[in-house]
């Protein structure tokens, strides 16, 4: 069997993962970062539109199980599924920190938006996110690192339905500007995969920077099977397999756990010999999303802009409301897929050849889309558990088990949906089309923050029966925000960096 010995395990070598050895790295001048997928180059995933390598440590080993059967995306590779994220980066409101104190639902974080702020602002410079100090729901102490994408002309169209200051510039992980190796984005609204590697990703940013310090090293295609505990209050290693089936003991004074949430709590689960918090794997969430879009009497402008969004609608995020059903966050859409309104008139009009045609080219400008993305009350029957198949490499299957959004959401959906006409009203809507819900595709709890009668990990992130065991990414996340979640795992990821560095 190889042995490999460091002083800091990290688990996972996504945006979480990457962040936090930087920061350890500046006290620390041993550590292994390990990750189950292979590395893939941009070229690569710009050809195939992939974004793993076929390889045993890669394989998805989840099934989901339950009535409810929710897509669970996630990514394998060096990189992380920051390589797959489409690069909105606000940060979370004050209030999402102290929902339990000020609208008496779910409960408070046991960190607070003024101990985060500082981490805020490093990540935002990590990340070289673009934007504008114009929010002023969020205090800020230092300006982005990027000038803001303009807006575009359905943000100022959208400006108009909303008081003054409740739209606002969308900050974003697409430079305004070249940086390093970085073009400026260059607004083709194929964000998924950005085709000139504008947006960050751990890619084109960290990792090369990661792999010239000789305090940092990968080990990459090989998957943390389990930890293991000597029997007092710390964990002493970790086992792993390779590709080839081969196994590999990793020996660490300090294991950190920054894989997605699905794993973080499958990696605690499969280990036998260390002590189970009974929290662990429950309150699995994402965000709910509905769109909306309304034929309007004036141009809309769509598929104009300097990317594929450009601005946030801030009216239904944070107030008393809360108490009664869930904060939204609107993204103002720029891209239109003309695709996409040919098929939805067919459909929804039964038109076809020559009246769809005319149809198409009398409505498609006219349109105005909001996107809403939704909080929720964490849900303990979402959870995440190990079952009895295996995979090819022995791995137990993960068991994944998703309720469908409660009626706090569902409130929110009929207030917001009764009233768009009247938002719309200084544009004259002819018509609302509200479109299918679907969820955001973002991984969260499992290993959420919390005492340790209700908590897995503790405001440090420190996993509640051990001394040495440490857990980032959006599983640590205690409850909702309507915001994005990645630019908060980094600037939790920074925090956890600096703290350990410092001893």
């Amino acid at each position: 069997m190889n042995v490999i010995k460091t002083k800091v395990c990290i688990i996972g070598s996504g945006i979480a993962g990457c962040l936090c050895a930087k920061f350890l790295a500046r006290g620390i001048d041993d550590i292994l970062i390990v990750e189950r997928g292979a590395r893939v180059t941009h070229d690569w995933r710009v050809k195939t539109r992939r974004h793993e390598q076929p390889i045993p440590t890669a394989e998805h080993n989840h099934i989901v199980k339950g009535k409810f059967k929710k897509n669970i995306q996630y990514v394998y590779a060096m990189g992380g599924t920051t390589n797959l994220w489409m690069g909105h980066s606000p940060r979370f409101l004050p209030g999402d920190f102290r929902v339990r104190t000020l609208y008496g639902i779910t409960e408070d974080w046991l960190i607070s938006y003024e101990e985060l702020e500082h981490y805020y602002c490093l990540a935002e410079e990590e990340m070289a996110i673009a934007g504008a100090d114009d929010n002023k729901r969020i205090p800020r102490s230092k300006s982005y690192p990027q000038l803001p994408h303009p807006f575009s002309p359905a943000d100022l169209l959208v400006k108009r339905c909303f008081p003054e200051g409740d739209v606002v510039s969308l900050p974003q992980a697409r430079p305004s500007s070249a940086i390093g190796n970085r073009p400026a984005c260059c607004g083709s609204a194929v964000c998924d995969i950005c085709p000139v590697d504008s947006k960050y990703t751990p890619m084109n940013a960290h990792i090369p920077e990661l792999e010239k310090n000789p305090a940092i090293r990968f080990l990459s295609e090989t998957v943390v099977l389990s930890l293991v505990s000597n029997g007092n209050r710390h964990v002493n290693r970790a086992t792993a397999k390779a590709k080839d089936g081969s196994e590999i003991m990793i020996e660490a004074q300090t294991f950190v756990l920054a894989a997605n949430a699905v794993e973080n709590a499958a990696i605690l689960l499969r280990s036998p010999t260390i002590k189970q918090n009974p929290y662990v794997g429950k309150y699995l969430f994402d965000h709910p999303v509905l769109s909306l879009t309304a034929q309007i009497k004036e141009d809309g402008f769509p598929n104009y802009g300097y990317s594929i969004s450009t601005a946030f609608c801030y009216s239904f995020a944070d107030g008393p409301f809360r108490s009664g059903r869930a904060s939204s966050l609107a993204l103002i859409r720029n891209s239109y897929p003309v695709s996409d309104f040919v098929r939805d008139v067919a459909m929804n009009h039964g038109l076809s050849g020559r009246d769809l045609h005319n149809k198409v080219l009398r409505e498609f400008r006219n349109q105005i889309s909001l996107t809403f993305m939704f909080e929720d009350v964490p849900n303990p029957d979402s959870f995440v558990r190990i079952g009895r198949n295996r995979s090819s490499l022995g791995l137990p299957q993960t068991e994944i088990y998703y309720n469908k959004y409660s009626s706090y959401v569902d409130r929110a959906h009929r207030d917001i949906a009764a009233g768009v006409e009247q938002f719309f009203a200084p544009l004259g809507p002819k018509g609302i089309v509200r479109h299918d819900p679907y969820f955001a595709g973002h991984l969260l709890g499992t290993c959420k923050i919390g005492k340790p009668e209700n908590g897995v990990v503790d405001p440090n992130l420190r996993y509640h029966p051990y001394d040495n065991v440490f857990i980032l990414g959006g599983s640590a996340f205690p409850t909702y925000s309507a915001a994005n979640p990645t630019l908060t795992i980094a600037a939790l990821a920074i925090r956890l960096g600096s703290y350990l560095s410092n001893g």
